[in-house]
This record gives C-alpha cells, sequence and structure tokens, in this order.
C-alpha cells in the first residue's frame, strides 16, 4: 500500500480523483486533534459513541463544521469483523475497548485507513494490515506483543489481573516486536 496524502483536486478532476479515495475511519484522538475532516469527496467514518465522546469537546469551529455537516458517516460494525479484530488483539495481548475493536473491525470492513493517536489501536490495526494515519503524535514503528508478569515473583501471565501466587497486580512489558513496520503502514496527516 502507498502511504496517501491528502490533496486539493481541481473540480474538473472530482469524478476520477474521489473514487480512487479510500475511506478513513477516524477515532476520538483524531478528531479532537483537530484532524481535517472539511476535505470534499473524502469518505469519514466513525462510530456514534466517537461522536457522542467529541461532542462535549468541540474545541474550534472545524470541528464543529464538520459534525454540524454531518462530514463523518456513523456506522456500527459487523460481528464478524469485531471477531477478526479480538483475534489479532489476543495475538498481540492488547487490551482494547469495545469502541476500539469497532473501530479497527469498521476500517476493516471498508478497507478504510485509520487515524489515531491511540498505540493499542494502531498496534492491532497494523497487525490486521491497515494502513495508520498518525495523527498528533509520531505513531507506532513496529507491531508489538506484550507479556503479562508479577513484578514480584516474575511469574509470566497470558492476561493483566494479579499474579495467582503472591496477589500483586500485574504489569506488562514487551514479549516480541514484529521489526519494522514498511512505511506503507503509515500516512502523514495534513491538518
Amino acid at each position: 500500500m502507498v502511504p496517501r496524502t491528502i490533496y486539493q483536486i481541481p473540480s474538473t478532476m472530482y469524478p476520477q480523483a474521489f473514487t480512487k479515495m479510500k475511506p478513513i475511519v477516524v477515532d476520538a484522538s483524531a478528531i479532537i486533534n483537530s484532524f481535517n475532516l472539511l476535505n470534499f469527496g473524502q469518505k469519514f467514518i466513525t462510530t456514534p459513541a466517537v461522536l457522542d465522546e467529541v461532542r462535549g469537546k468541540k474545541r474550534n469551529e472545524k470541528i464543529r463544521l464538520a459534525l454540524d455537516l454531518d462530514s463523518v458517516e456513523q456506522r456500527l460494525a459487523k460481528n464478524e469483523f469485531i471477531e477478526k479484530v479480538r483475534l489479532a488483539a489476543k495475538q498481540t495481548n492488547d487490551m482494547l475497548s469495545k469502541q476500539d475493536e469497532e473501530l479497527i473491525a469498521l476500517a476493516l470492513e471498508h478497507n478504510a485507513e485509520i487515524a489515531t493517536d491511540d498505540y493499542g489501536i494502531q498496534n492491532v490495526a497494523a497487525k490486521i494490515g491497515l494502513v495508520i494515519i498518525a495523527v498528533g503524535e509520531k505513531g507506532i514503528k513496529e507491531i508489538l506483543e506484550w507479556q503479562h508478569y508479577c513484578p514480584a515473583c516474575w511469574k509470566n501471565y497470558p492476561t493483566s489481573g494479579v499474579c495467582g501466587v503472591c496477589g500483586t497486580p500485574l504489569k506488562r512489558k514487551v514479549r516480541q516486536t514484529s521489526g519494522l513496520l514498511p512505511s506503507s503502514f503509515h500516512s502523514e496527516a495534513k491538518k
């Protein structure tokens, strides 16, 4: 996949140009960090829960206008795609919220790129093979697989919780990495 850049396109090219643009799924961090949601012809998708979260945080006119103009489609992901996301999150041992799972599932379902600064979302999205648009941060450089462990007795566990031996709350560390992500997994955000 080739990193995508948002361009100003002459009106004579609208029909051809917009058929080639991939949709972009946006999470709350992208919207709050002023990701440009006013690109004419670009399809933006998110969940109703994300819009509910950012409605109270409309910090500037661009966000208010994008929400008022309904330039962002509200969708719910199909269960089959949510299950694929859960499987990938289980492989990396990332702890995602239901909202995070749904955002990644929407990107997978609609063959979309995903705009987020959430490293957990980026990690699982990259594991699935989705293109990531980091908005305010640099974004992940490699896919991480996490290991939960007890910092007191060093016993390893497959999930978070407390140690079954000594009762200490578990922490997590990187178990392994997949190596550096190809540049095709990242796209630069234009504000």
